[in-house]
């Protein structure tokens, strides 16, 4: 038996989407998530869902504070130095 989608399914498919875009964008917008093991699960599933690749550039570039790289930075002198 074939169904035919109505106007209310694809109101509630985009309704899902936005709420997986929403999700995803709190997730962008954590610092440093760019370096999270799950960013490119999480990127995969934001554009699935319709999401715009300017909005997650611009979030994630605003919320890279470099943190990790910068300690790995200083203790990789320190040892340079014989601390």
């Amino acid at each position: 038996m074939f169904t035919i989608n109505s106007k209310e399914d694809g109101y509630a498919d985009a309704e899902a989407d936005g709420k997986v875009q929403e999700e995803c964008l709190q997730k962008f917008s954590s610092r440093d998530y760019i370096m999270e093991p799950t960013v490119f699960n999480t990127l995969k599933t934001y554009f699935q869902a319709g999401g715009s690749p300017e909005h997650v550039i611009q979030l994630l570039s605003e919320n890279y504070s470099a943190v990790a790289q910068t300690v790995n930075l200083l203790a990789e002198w320190l040892i340079q130095m014989g601390q």
